[in-house]
C-alpha cells in the first residue's frame, strides 16, 4: 500500500467546513495511515483502531496490498449490534 497516503473522514469534512468550498481533499485529508488485512478478525480492526485513536482502517487485500475498502467503527459497532447469532 505504498501509494496510500491519506484518508478523508467525516471529522476531517467537518473540521474545514467553513473553508470546505476552497480546500482540496489531500488538504484535510488523515494521513495517519492505518491498515489492515481483510482477513484478520474485526476484532483486530478494533484494537487497531483503539491504539492510534482513529475511527477508520484502510483494508488491504493479503497477498498484494491492494487496497479493498475502508472499515469504520461505526461498521464493526453495528456488526457487533446486529450480527451476533
Amino acid at each position: 500500500a505504498q501509494d496510500l497516503w491519506g484518508i478523508v473522514t467525516s471529522l476531517d469534512l467537518a473540521q474545514a467546513v467553513e473553508r470546505i468550498d476552497s480546500v482540496t481533499a489531500g488538504e484535510v485529508a488523515s494521513t495517519e495511515l492505518v491498515t489492515v488485512r481483510s482477513h484478520e478478525p474485526l476484532a483486530t480492526a478494533a484494537e487497531l483502531m483503539a491504539e492510534h485513536g482513529i475511527a477508520h482502517l484502510i483494508v488491504l487485500q493479503p497477498d498484494s496490498d491492494q487496497p479493498v475498502g475502508v472499515v469504520s467503527a461505526r461498521g464493526i459497532a453495528a456488526a457487533v449490534a446486529y450480527g451476533g447469532p
